[in-house]
């Protein structure tokens, strides 16, 4: 730093009243030429510059070899801004996610951007820093993951959205949007099938069901959320579909689920059992094909909406199934004593948001029945 000049204090005129003070000021730097080169980054630019310079400054030095003190004081100049410039370099590169090296710089702008890889590699801040040291291509992969996660939709725009976001929950098994004008606004309307076939204000269960649980772990994890349905309380459906979307869905748009149209299904079966099997297990196999589990021809999530039910898919299903000799449909109808029976043309006609169900509860007759009529096999 060049030292502040001294000011004098004069008396002019010999008045010892008439005092002033005096500041020399330093002389003023040489001025900047014109052609000097702001990009030069390197030793070897910074020193021709120099050199350039003081060839224009003293034209009458001919010659300027290395022995020379103006050289050897020009190198360490160029030695000194060469450093200089490479840790501007180092410094403006850890200013961005691209380019940074420094795991600390690299946790912190992911961070930033709402991505914290401590939490998804399920480490403390110290061992990540430790594993990116000794694995950069974990480091590059953490890296590229972040800007994914942000850019990934997560907000319900269109009608599409609305029911790929509900489906993408573990209590949703299909789900159709559309949209209806209210006299006022538009207002979007989405017809759920619920993991069980249950009715949207059903409440959940006290404790998950084991399977139910599994897929909830798997999606929260997935989500890196810390949300969990709250079962103690036992919550309807409806409430917990509705916390979850209501993060999603864009401001001022009115979103109404609605339940599907649920179709008792009745249904009767003589199945005939090999002599080398026992009925209770063939039956417990006829039941559990039949039933709305994930493999189940009932489970809610296997039809779309409207699609129609077929007897040739139950024919598949239970000759494939071991001890299985012979099966004789009697009965395949909607519930109800208006609807036909169908057992003769093989398919029920299902429409719009309907879809089939056979829960086999005497006090809800109208979700459907199943007769199941066992001959032959090992008693046991």
């Amino acid at each position: 730093m060049a030292e502040l000049p001294r000011p004098e204090l004069r008396f002019d005129g010999g008045c010892p009243d008439c005092g002033g003070r005096r500041v020399r000021m330093p002389e003023p730097p040489p001025a900047i030429p014109d052609d000097l080169d702001w990009r030069t980054r390197d030793f070897e630019g910074f020193r021709a510059m120099m050199l350039a310079d003081l060839a224009r400054r003293f034209p009458e030095r001919g010659d300027w070899n290395p022995a020379d003190l103006e050289v050897v004081l020009v190198e360490v100049l160029a030695t000194q801004l060469d450093w200089l410039s490479d840790m501007h370099d180092r410094v403006m590169a850890e200013a961005t996610l691209e380019s940074a090296r420094r795991p600390a710089s690299v946790d912190a702008l992911l961070r930033m951007i709402g991505f914290d890889a401590a939490e998804h590699r399920q480490l403390s801040r110290e061992a990540l820093y430790r594993l990116w040291r000794a694995r950069p291509d974990l480091l590059d992969a953490d890296r590229a993951e972040g800007p994914r996660r942000i850019r990934r939709q997560e907000r319900a725009v269109t009608l599409e959205d609305h029911a790929a976001t509900l489906v993408a929950h573990p209590l949703v098994e299909q789900a159709h949007a559309w949209s209806r004008w209210t006299g006022a606004w538009e207002r979007i309307e989405v017809a759920v099938i619920c993991w069980n076939g249950e009715p949207l204000d059903q409440p959940l269960p006290a404790v998950a069901p084991p399977e139910l649980a599994r897929r909830l772990s798997r999606f929260l994890d997935e989500q890196g959320a810390e949300w969990r349905p709250p079962f103690g309380e036992a919550p309807s459906v409806r409430r917990v579909l509705r916390d979850y979307l209501e993060a999603r869905r864009l401001a001022g748009q009115e979103v109404v689920l609605r339940d599907a149209a649920a179709v008792g299904i009745v249904l009767g079966l003589r199945v005939t059992v090999a002599d080398e099997h026992f009925r209770s297990e063939v039956e417990a196999a006829v039941r559990r094909v039949l039933g709305d589990g994930p493999a189940g021809l009932f489970h809610p999530g296997r039809l779309a909406f409207g699609e129609d039910l077929y007897a040739s898919d139950f024919y598949q299903a239970l000759m494939a199934l071991a001890g299985v000799r012979d099966v004789c449909l009697t009965r395949f109808k909607r519930a109800g004593r208006r609807y036909p029976d169908e057992s003769r043309s093989g398919r029920i006609a299902l429409s719009g948001l309907e879809f089939p169900v056979c829960d086999g509860d005497p006090a809800r007759p109208a979700r459907g029945h199943l007769r199941l009529d066992l001959k032959g096999g090992l008693r046991g």
